[in-house]
């Protein structure tokens, strides 16, 4: 998020041990202990945009989560663990949560997300040669902007679709999804991000794409913290990839 514009990033540590850790590992990042049970008010209250799930790998730690996609109002990036707490839209939350809430599942956790809270045709879904089903069906069951990951990545909002030109093999490295949700978060969280975060989205995606081009571009392997280098430089390089987004109204 940092590398991609984001002014101030605070981490949230669930332990001593983990404040520590960031503390010692990446100085560039502020640290906020935070009690797992106070997800519902208003965690890393200087904040204006948030990400939740990287890290929250203990079930323990994410039962309140729920109602912080519900309640909180600021808007924020989904991943990882997160994505198992999300509840699906009840029928008097009409056509908008309390902020953007935008989620970037991989197949595995979009499958997961359609068996456990679609309906018959949701789980029928083939996510891995239905995508576009399966991102459309997501947005509307969640009522979130989804960022459903892999090749030709997809945006969709429940009536947008934006299909990703930039990437390649180089983002298919441990980390690389993580990347992607900090880049998503800082556009998000820059100018004009509140008001048109289907953009932000489309942007984050785009970019990543392309910082991931950029990382093998010598033929070398890239890891995570490559790509995240790298988004000045996709940022710079727009006539390179005038081709996004594609999108599809429906």
């Amino acid at each position: 998020a940092l590398r991609c514009g984001a002014g101030l990033v605070t981490a949230a540590a669930l332990a001593p041990a983990i404040e520590a850790l960031i503390i010692g590992a990446r100085p560039e990042l502020m640290v906020e202990p935070l009690d797992p049970g106070a997800w519902g008010e208003r965690p890393l209250g200087r904040a204006d945009t948030l990400i939740v799930g990287p890290g929250l790998t203990r079930a323990a730690d994410r039962r309140e989560l729920a109602r912080l996609w519900r309640e909180d109002p600021r808007p924020a990036v989904w991943d990882a663990s997160s994505l198992d707490e999300i509840p699906a839209r009840a029928p008097d939350d009409g056509e908008h949560l309390a902020a953007a809430r935008i989620i970037t599942p991989h197949p595995g956790e979009a499958r997961r997300f359609l068996d456990r809270l679609g309906d018959a045709s949701a789980r029928a879904i083939d996510v891995r040669n239905e995508r576009r089903a399966a991102a459309r069906a997501l947005a509307r069951l969640t009522g979130a902007i989804v960022v459903l990951k892999g090749a030709g990545t997809l945006v969709d909002d429940g009536s947008r679709l934006a299909v990703a030109v930039s990437g390649g093999p180089g983002l298919a490295t441990a980390g690389s999804g993580d990347c992607l949700t900090g880049f998503i978060a800082a556009l998000l969280a820059g100018p004009g991000g509140h008001a048109d975060p289907f953009a932000a989205a489309c942007a984050g995606v785009h970019l990543h794409g392309v910082a991931g081009e950029l990382a093998v571009a010598d033929g070398s392997g890239a890891i995570a913290l490559d790509i995240a280098g790298l988004a000045g430089a996709a940022k710079g390089a727009p006539l390179q990839h005038p081709r996004w987004p594609r999108l599809r109204l429906n």
